[in-house]
C-alpha cells in the first residue's frame, strides 16, 4: 500500500508540473510500467482526486498586453435581453473571458 501511494505521489508530481505530460512519459520518469501508471491516474479523477487538466495561455508573448475587467449590472435579465444576447456572444471568442451570471441580486 505504501508503494503504492508512493507512485501516486510521483505521478501527481509529474502531473502538477506538467498536465498534459503523456502517461509513458511519467512511466519512464518513475521507472515503472504504462499500466501501472494509467491505472491510478484514472482512479484519481474516478474519486476527484484529478478533475481536469489546464493550459495556461500568455497573452503578452501573443500580442495581448491589455487586459479589463468590466462589471456589467442589469436591474433584470429578462427586460435586457438583447445585452445578454451579445455577452453570450462574445463569451465565445477566444480572447474574450466572460464570467455570465445571471440571477437576482
Amino acid at each position: 500500500m505504501i508503494y503504492c501511494w508512493m507512485v501516486s505521489t510521483q505521478i501527481l508530481d509529474h502531473l502538477a508540473e506538467n498536465a498534459r505530460k503523456p502517461i509513458l512519459e511519467i512511466a519512464r520518469n518513475i521507472v515503472a510500467s504504462g499500466a501501472s501508471v494509467h491505472h491510478p491516474v484514472r482512479k484519481m479523477e474516478e474519486v476527484g482526486i484529478i478533475s481536469r487538466s489546464y493550459i495556461k495561455i500568455n497573452q503578452e508573448k501573443l500580442g495581448y498586453t491589455t487586459q479589463a475587467f468590466v462589471g456589467i449590472f442589469l436591474d433584470k435579465a429578462t427586460h435586457h435581453t438583447d445585452a445578454v444576447e451579445m455577452l453570450e456572444k462574445y463569451q465565445k471568442s477566444p480572447h474574450i473571458t466572460i464570467q455570465l451570471e445571471i440571477g437576482v441580486c
